[in-house]
């Protein structure tokens, strides 16, 4: 582990006090309906008020695209939440305490004053017919205080058990002067009859209640100062519980459910049984539901559910020892992209389209085992989305079946609703998207600025920034529609506020920004905030453009930033005004023990005016509490504020002998990463984080010494890409339990491009028929082996075939024994996979071969027949009479080396290998050879017979016996020269024969064909218009007698396949592919000859060929420039070389303003930087630059553009450089 602080971030979490915290909200609420396109906005404009102030309540219509609704009636209802109510969010049961009809002003604009009477929480509808800005966007609540009482304090509640000493300290601020308290409080406890007036030192308050004093039953005891709840005090021996697991699983995926027992006091693991209720919901509607009593030992359970399969949700329920602990597993569908034994596609994936617009959506679809088209009907579904100016809102679907009958592909023609913004269109788990570019309206503002002085007053601004853009968006940003998101000029934008309405126009940017008055109430304390509030002062901003484009903003008092660190056991507490300067503004700050909403322990809590303090603590789980609720900070550019009164956040002192996770961790491959952990003795952990969307939850024990390992997922990923993990974790030992803590670190994926090694024999490598032969292999990725295939074939058939998966292990070595069934070729091939997904095979050839040895007589003019195990027959006529000894092998390959490197290079396959010795020579009349062939070989390679040859070898080269008939050939065997009396095939019984003058060398082959692409055509295309694309195909070796296919990709997928029926040797055909390309852009285009590999070539290495083919609008050429290069290759020079000068001009223009810089230098660089800008957005005129990279009409003013820009660089270098 890195010498880092062991300090552990935990969630920023809202700590529930009594109920009495509320959920956050927006002051303002937002309707909308979707076929008037009316939006209605409603609320207050600030978050808190007191009783009897003037609240102003507003209702404002808007019509997308026209503006105000003038005139119109609108109803405003005003409701007050009971207590209980509102913090369970049940609306139903709030009361209406005010309802008010009024009407919109010309510019739809309407409001009026409630003036409450209680204090509480309040809620605001306002309606216009049967829209209602209300709780389906956001809650528009507000609450009314009564007058400040003298002090603020952090309540909390306390776990102790019976006949024990416990602390009750509190730290008391007035909230106005942010001084200490110094009046005497009254601390009751009116269970245990206990009334003492404490008096604060330095704003602090102690108690401490011995309760072997008391005859204490277990129980609540609620503590009050000065008739405030502070909390209460709970009595018990009973363990505590914790649950955990997924929120989220897919189908087929395991279940996880972990249970923890332990004493919060003693902070042990506590061994006992509860009740577990699992229910069960399935899709088909049925639910199983079972209670049974599980058991804790040493503190903890785990629930494995591995069969997820049919389930829609999974619910658990763990209750006993007075508490209860349940949630639901969603299981949500596998991410498989194919339906049944189909898979499909859709092309294009993504497009920009426009409102009404018809567009062409080419679907595919394979049947996986042989890329046929897929049987019956598939359901095409089409999910359409419409725009409230702020986000996408459902419009509902349309389905359509597709049928691809004999075609892999269909064509479908869809019409873009008038209303839409976004659509999702799926078959089977495959989607493809269409963008609507709307107006989008971001708004952003800087918080109040604050300070504190030491007399205990405050300086506060009167006024804030608020600025925004108005510009062209889509759902989600594309950086390929760079050129489409600009910014939306000179046009109107209303800021709606407190105090009235401000009216701004954009610039050239599309940006607005305005310094708007704040309202302060000075009754209300400053920079504090409230349960569910994030400041007392919060004030709300609504911007609005004509066209429904809307945002939100607030503003509120600017807090500080408290940094806690922990190094070992000293834990160092700092406070800033921003990420730097150093503050003195007070806070209270009380570091307590315990779990969630329940303290065993106050060891601090104090009233904090430094900057910085430090001290220690013992290993364990604590929680930080700020009072105000200031930013909490546990890195330079990490924080988090509470809504509510004091900001908290948990963090751990480790004991020293932990050790668990770094900042950063590195790994060349996807998968699971295994990271170290150490704990101070043996124990269980658990880890559970979100990556790539989905959810991980892992579990394990360690071993005796507290080692073990943690599995985080890492998914594929492009170079060095960072993966940020924040993990949510625990452990717990016989002397430790800490759960519920947050991590997190960063897993960078480095490139790994090596696929795995491998090692492969088959010894022998040339075997007798019926005998085995031992083949061994090993395979070594250091970065982790997936899998391994090892298939054994003929030429052929495959014989055999074994899968074997891996796991990740780094090695793997193997053995199997091979029984030579026939005289043939035998090929071994060896695939591996590591598991980055780099992937390699090796193979090794072994041969069959069958020998026979035997003295034979011969006699003069007589004729003596040999047979060899029915492949070949000799008939032997010899010129004297003689006995020797004949050593006859027949072998599937050439054994002798120079020989086979021969017939190999000229592209001949050697099907039968003939070698006769003798132990003298023999003076021969003539041999006759014949040599059998299996035909049906020859018919799964697609040669024909009259392509078998037989070959002699002379000791340099291989003679063709049949092109040789009647002449006698040089050889410089002992034999001499051979002569050629006769050659025949005898196609009926499968053989060759020949007639010659001695034997030797021999061996019937085929010349095998050679497929390769030669070239695909065109090279350049229009869009939305079909044409062929021609592939041609040359056979450079053997005639070819059946069919073999031919596959098209086009950027990488799959687009068609076409069969061709025979080819001779030297022959050229084309395929020919019909394709419509729907965009603008330069797609690779990969042909594929012998794409399932039907045909044993010479050569397998030549039968792919990638060609890039652009398509463009039709019109547009490829134009040559007076200035030499194509039109493309200037416009992208310059258009290249403009964002880079674009940027450097930015850092320079910076870079000037930093050392001063004279204004009339600047002045000059940005004459010309703006010149630039104006020819940029000339370019545009014509659309995308990208898109029309071809088109010469772009040229002259991109030109300009470049020229203009390189200015205004040249000038701020000169400018820099020379100061």
């Amino acid at each position: 582990m890195k010498s880092r602080s062991k300090i552990l971030k935990v969630l920023l979490i809202l700590t529930v006090f009594l109920a009495s915290s509320f959920p956050a909200s927006a002051e303002i609420g937002f309707g909308f309906d979707e076929n008037s396109k009316v939006q209605i906005f409603g609320g207050t404009f600030r978050d808190v008020y007191l009783v009897g102030d003037n609240v102003t309540i507003f209702v404002l219509l808007w019509k997308m695209d026209e503006g105000g609704l003038g005139y119109k009636n609108v109803t405003i209802n005003i409701y007050k939440y009971g207590r209980y109510d509102y913090w369970y969010h049940d609306h139903t049961n709030k009361k209406l305490v005010s309802n008010i009809n009024t009407t919109t002003d010309e510019n739809g604009f309407a409001k009026v004053v409630f003036i409450p009477a209680e204090s509480g929480r309040y809620h605001v509808e306002t309606c216009y017919k049967d829209i209602c800005a209300d709780d389906d966007y956001w809650t528009p609540d507000f609450a009314v205080l009564d007058e400040s009482e003298g002090y603020y304090f952090i309540p909390k509640n306390f776990m102790v058990k019976p006949n024990s000493t416990v602390t009750l300290r509190y730290t008391l601020m007035e909230p106005f002067t942010r001084t200490p308290y110094t009046n005497p409080v009254n601390l009751t406890i009116p269970e245990l009859g206990i009334e003492e007036h404490i008096m604060p030192i330095n704003g602090t308050i102690e108690y401490v209640l011995n309760l072997t004093d008391f005859n204490l039953n277990e129980g609540d005891y609620t503590v009050n100062l000065d008739s405030k709840k502070a909390g209460f005090i709970w009595v018990t021996e009973k363990p505590r519980l914790f649950v955990l697991a997924q929120n989220e699983i897919q189908e087929g995926d395991e279940a996880t459910v972990l249970a923890f027992l332990y004493d919060q006091i003693e902070n042990k693991p506590v061994s006992g049984s509860l009740n577990l209720t699992l229910k069960y919901y399935y899709k088909n509607g049925s639910i199983e539901e079972k209670t049974e009593v599980i058991t804790l030992q040493d503190g903890y359970y785990v629930l494995r559910i591995s069969d997820t399969s049919n389930l829609d949700t999974i619910c658990y329920d763990f209750h006993g020892y007075d508490q209860g602990w349940g949630s639901c597993i969603h299981v949500t569908p596998g991410n498989s992209e194919a339906t049944g034994d189909a898979v499909f596609d859709i092309e294009p994936e993504k497009q920009l389209v426009s409102l009404g617009q018809s567009v062409t959506l080419i679907i595919r679809g394979y049947n996986t085992t042989d890329n046929t088209p897929p049987k019956g009907n598939h359901t095409l579904a089409i999910h359409w989305y419409t725009y409230n100016g702020q986000y996408e809102e459902y419009l509902g679907k349309n389905e359509s079946m597709i049928n691809f009958g004999d075609q892999n592909e269909v064509i479908r023609r869809i019409t873009v609703p008038k209303d839409a913004y976004y659509g999702e269109v799926f078959i089977g788990n495959v989607r493809a998207e269409f963008y609507v570019m709307r107006s989008g309206l971001s708004l952003w503002g800087e918080d109040i600025d604050f300070e504190y002085n030491e007399d205990g007053t405050f300086t506060i601004a009167n006024a804030t920034e608020i600025s925004g853009m108005l510009e062209n968006i889509t759902k989600e940003w594309h950086s390929e529609w760079e050129d489409y998101y600009q910014p939306i000029v000179n046009e109107t934008v209303y800021i709606f506020y407190w105090n009235g309405t401000k009216v701004l126009k954009t610039d050239k940017n599309g940006r607005f920004s305005t310094e708007s008055p704040v309202y302060i109430n000075d009754r209300i304390p400053l920079g504090f905030g409230l349960d569910g509030i994030g400041d007392t002062q919060n004030q709300w901003y609504l911007a609005l453009h004509k066209s429904g484009a809307w945002d939100l903003q607030n503003a509120m008092v600017r807090r500080d930033i408290v940094r806690l660190e922990v190094s070992d056991q000293e834990v160092f507490l700092r406070k800033f005004k921003d990420s730097s300067q150093p503050s003195s503004k007070p806070v209270v700050v009380e570091i307590v023990k315990g779990d969630g909403d329940l303290v065993s322990l106050v060891p601090i809590s104090m009233y904090w005016n430094t900057s910085e303090f430090s001290f220690s603590l013992e290993p364990s789980v604590y929680e930080i509490r700020i009072l105000p609720n200031e930013w909490l900070s546990f890195a330079e550019h990490e924080r988090g504020i509470n809504w509510n009164l004091y900001s908290n956040r948990r963090f751990a002192v480790l004991p020293e002998e932990v050790s668990l996770f770094q900042d950063e961790y590195t790994t060349d491959r996807p998968g699971y990463l295994e990271i170290p952990i150490k704990l101070p003795e043996k124990g269980v952990f658990f880890v559970k984080y979100w990556i790539d969307g989905k959810q991980y939850l892992y579990f394990n024990e360690t071993d005796d010494n507290g080692a073990g390992i943690v599995k985080i997922y890492v998914p594929a990923g492009e170079e060095n890409e960072a993966y940020e993990y924040s993990v949510y974790y625990g452990f717990m030992t016989g002397s430790y339990v800490m759960l519920g803590l947050e991590d997190w670190f960063n897993v960078i994926l480095t490139q790994d491009t090596d696929p795995p090694t491998i090692n492969l024999n088959a010894e022998p490598q040339v075997q007798e028929v019926g005998k085995n032969v031992t083949i061994m292999y090993e395979v070594v990725d250091w970065g982790g082996i997936d899998s391994i295939k090892v298939e054994i074939t003929n030429i052929t058939d495959l014989i055999q075939s074994t899968v074997i998966n891996v796991g990740g292990s780094s090695t793997y070595a193997g053995r199997l024994n091979f029984t030579i069934r026939d005289l043939e070729d035998y090929i071994v091939r060896v695939w591996a996979n590591d598991t980055r997904g780099n992937s390699i095979s090796k193979s090794v050839n072994f041969f069959g071969k069958l020998s026979k040895q035997e003295t034979i007589t011969l006699e003069e003019n007589t004729t003596k027949e040999i047979s060899v195990g029915g492949e070949i027959a000799l008939a032997i006529k010899s010129a004297e009479n003689t006995s020797v000894e004949m050593n006859i092998s027949v072998a599937s390959e050439i054994q002798e080396k120079e020989a086979r490197f021969k017939m190999e290079g000229e592209g001949f396959e050697d099907l039968t290998y003939i070698k006769v010795d003798t132990n003298e020579p023999i003076t021969y009349n003539w041999v006759i050879l014949n040599v059998s062939y299996d035909e049906s070989v020859l018919k799964k390679l697609g040669i024909p017979e009259s392509a078998v040859k037989l070959f002699y070898w002379n000791g340099s080269e291989w003679i063709d016996l049949e092109e040789h008939i009647g002449e006698t050939i040089y050889d410089n065997s002992p034999y001499g020269n051979i002569t050629i009396y006769g050659f025949g095939r005898n196609t009926q019984q499968n053989y060759i024969w020949a007639n010659v003058s001695h034997l030797s060398d021999y061996v019937l082959a085929i010349k095998l064909p050679d497929l390769t692409v030669i070239d695909t055509t065109p090279k350049t295309v229009y869009t939305n218009e079909n044409t062929n694309v021609i592939v041609k195909i040359k056979n450079l070796g053997g005639y070819i007698d059946t069919s073999f296919k031919v596959a098209l990709y086009i950027d990488g997928k799959f687009y068609g396949v076409k069969e061709l029926f025979r080819i001779g040797e030297g022959e050229v055909k084309e395929v020919r592919f019909s394709w419509t390309p729907l965009i603008n852009k330069t797609y690779t285009v990969k042909a594929v000859v012998d794409y399932t590999k039907d045909i044993h070539e010479s050569n397998e290495t030549n039968n792919e060929k990638t060609t890039i083919i652009s398509a463009v609008n039709k019109g547009v050429s490829k134009q040559v420039s007076k200035e030499g290069g194509s039109i493309t290759t200037i416009n992208l020079f310059y258009y290249i070389n403009y964002k880079r000068l674009s940027e450097k001009f930015d850092e320079l223009y910076n870079k000037s303003m930093e050392i001063r810089i004279s204004n009339e230098t600047l002045q000059e660089a940005i004459k010309y930087k703006d010149l630039a800008e104006e020819h940029y957005k000339e370019t545009q005129e014509y659309g995308p630059i990208m898109a029309n990279i071809d088109n010469v009409k772009i040229l002259a003013p991109l030109r300009k553009a470049y020229l203009n820009l390189k200015k205004a660089v040249e000038i701020l270098e000169n400018a820099v450089s020379s100061s």
